[in-house]
């Protein structure tokens, strides 16, 4: 979380407007959301193929 906190600031910093700013956080919240989203696919079927095999 901290991480995610540091890029935004840093996105923030680096960018000339807001309107800029926000269209590179949105960018950058939904990679991380994809990201969150794919490790949690891979664990649901990480638990899926353990139950099958019981």
């Amino acid at each position: 979380m901290q991480q995610i906190i540091t890029n935004l600031w840093e996105i923030i910093k680096q960018t000339d407007s807001m309107i800029q700013a926000e269209e590179q956080i949105q960018a950058y919240m939904e990679s991380v959301l994809c990201e969150c989203v794919g490790t949690l696919m891979e664990q649901m079927d990480q638990v899926i193929k353990e139950d099958k095999q019981q």
